[in-house]
């Protein structure tokens, strides 16, 4: 007889490791939220992105056609040159951006734009494996991505859709109401603070 621990199950089928084509099908805002960086505590803005990748399919339903895999990735809100953000950024639309550029970019412009993602696979210290995106580029050329089969979805707190925000998963909308945004939003803090170093 033996005692073995039990091995993780991943809730979710994983984007396959290697460079995709990709677009980009939604944005949020999460907000200014609570946070840690190598144990200590810190207080950043968080956004999320979400690409689908329409050659990583997978049935979902039995009886339905397969569908496009997707995935999404949170960074925190900042277009600095040292910023995780900004180089996801500059290889979706293929191209650097100086500083005044970086921080004048309109995300909105974002959705919907094909691109090339790189996914690379870990696993959590409890073993449970995840995909995450290690770098974005254009497409090569000649190279055409499939219109979008979701629909396309950007959220923010000055334009905001109730309906859309309650069908998130609520591990995303329990984040996103203990941010200073969404406590201004419905009254419960007066002023989102500004003047946050990011």
């Amino acid at each position: 007889m033996s005692f073995t621990a039990p091995k993780p199950q991943v809730s979710k089928t994983l984007v396959s490791e290697g460079t995709h084509p990709a677009r980009v099908i939604g944005f949020i805002h999460v907000g200014v939220v609570d946070d840690t960086y190598m144990g200590q505590p810190i207080t950043t803005n968080k956004i999320r992105l979400t690409w689908e990748f329409p050659d990583e399919t997978k049935v979902f339903k039995e009886g339905e056609d397969a569908k496009p895999l997707v995935h999404s990735q949170e960074y925190t809100f900042s277009m600095g040159k040292k910023s995780n953000l900004r180089p996801i950024v500059e290889g979706i639309i293929g191209t650097s951006l100086d500083e005044e550029e970086a921080y004048n970019f309109n995300f909105e412009s974002l959705m919907g734009l094909p691109c090339l993602v790189s996914i690379k696979h870990g696993e959590t210290k409890k073993g449970t494996p995840f995909a995450k995106v290690a770098s974005t580029s254009k497409l090569m050329k000649g190279q055409v991505v499939k219109e979008a089969f979701n629909p396309l979805t950007f959220l923010t707190y000055e334009n905001w859709n109730e309906a859309y925000f309650q069908s998130l998963p609520d591990f995303i909308k329990e984040k996103m109401m203990k941010s200073l945004e969404y406590k201004k939003m419905k009254g419960i803090v007066e002023e989102v603070e500004n003047d946050l170093d990011f």
